[in-house]
């Protein structure tokens, strides 16, 4: 409850616990993330622990669904889902020309596509050869899409 879902960013540790009300009392609580059950694994930073997960050092791939599974001698019960949506600066979108040969005072299109969250970039472009480096003009610029 004391997490902020709009503050997660890449690289910062999330502690889950799980309250379970049962009776008789559980004997396991099983963690899930997007409907696959979660095991220990200290290398990529997933502990669990009783009724806690800790996720240490959060990546855009641990983002999803978590849940908590209670069991007892009756069944099991399973949490609600909780979204976990971390935040990360952007990244260029892989398999993108890097480099472009354009001849003087001609057009060209140069796309930037990156991947980002949340969504929303600014870019700032600048033309850099060999001779020199400049800032492209904002009227110089269309954004597509």
């Amino acid at each position: 409850s004391s997490l902020d879902p709009n503050s997660i960013r890449e690289g910062t540790d999330v502690y889950f616990d799980c309250i379970v009300q049962a009776h008789p009392a559980v004997y396991k609580v099983e963690w899930k993330h997007n409907n696959k059950t979660l095991t220990r694994n200290i290398s990529q930073g997933v502990i669990v622990s009783k009724h806690s997960l800790v996720l240490q050092g959060v990546s855009r791939t641990t983002a999803g669904n978590f849940s908590c599974v209670g069991f007892n001698a009756e069944g099991e019960g399973s949490s609600p889902m909780f979204e976990l949506n971390v935040m990360y600066a952007p990244t260029c979108a892989p398999n993108q020309p890097r480099v472009y040969g354009v001849a003087k005072q001609e057009n060209a299109e140069i796309r930037c596509v990156v991947d980002a969250n949340p969504p929303d970039v600014e870019f700032k472009w600048t033309f850099n050869n060999s001779a020199e480096s400049i800032d492209v003009q904002a009227s110089h610029i269309s954004r597509l899409g």
